[in-house]
């Protein structure tokens, strides 16, 4: 069950003691999420469609039904009558310059360039559906009732990180820090054993303390 931001508020404030220090928290627990985005989790990777519109190149997240919250994009797939075709990624200069005479047919290349992907060629039939396959990212935690998978699947991470940036950064207590330090290590460790039997294997990046 996942916590809300205020439960986690609380939980910090009654570890530390503290119960004047929520703002604080709040910043804290954010700075934990941000700290932590780069590893590969399970709970972050979700996929969705999108209609390619004919004639249309640039398709720019969150408008229509491009979604927003794209940090990485792991497998664009192409599906047309049927065919399902990996989209191969190029970069945003290889694909101007393969555009530069506005080429159109059915799409099998991408490139993403300012929060939005570019199709290469342009689309010239309707009934062309993208598959998209990515990792999310996440908006800060603001109303005492929001909550994200960070809260769900990796509380205990988020709560051992944020208490250490709290008791090393405001409260001063250098040893109340080494403790939180060595909690946050044992539930990364957790969580990226977990990890590695969600994904067959597993994407651990290393992370520096």
């Amino acid at each position: 069950m996942a916590s809300t931001f205020l439960q986690m508020q609380q939980r910090i404030a009654d570890d530390l003691d503290r119960q004047d220090l929520y703002t604080q928290i709040q910043k804290a627990i954010n700075r934990a999420i941000i700290h932590y985005q780069t590893e590969p989790f399970w709970f972050k990777e979700t996929s969705t469609t999108f209609p390619a519109v004919s004639g249309q190149e640039e398709y720019v997240y969150g408008t229509g039904s491009v979604p927003s919250d794209v940090e990485m994009i792991d497998i664009l797939e192409r599906q047309y009558n049927g065919d399902k075709v990996t989209m191969t990624e190029i970069t945003p200069f290889e694909l101007e310059a393969k555009q530069s005479n506005d080429a159109t047919g059915i799409p099998d290349e991408y490139a993403q360039y300012q929060n939005r992907i570019k199709l290469y060629p342009i689309p010239n039939q309707s009934g062309i559906t993208m598959l998209i396959k990515y990792t999310k990212n996440y908006t800060a935690l603001s109303a005492d009732a929001d909550t994200n998978d960070w809260l769900t699947y990796a509380e205990d991470l988020i709560e051992a990180r944020a208490r250490w940036w709290m008791n090393l950064r405001i409260i001063r207590d250098e040893a109340a820090a080494a403790a939180d330090n060595a909690q946050e290590i044992s539930a990364l460790e957790a969580l990226r054993t977990l990890n590695t039997h969600k994904v067959g294997g597993g994407r651990v990046i290393p992370t520096t303390f």
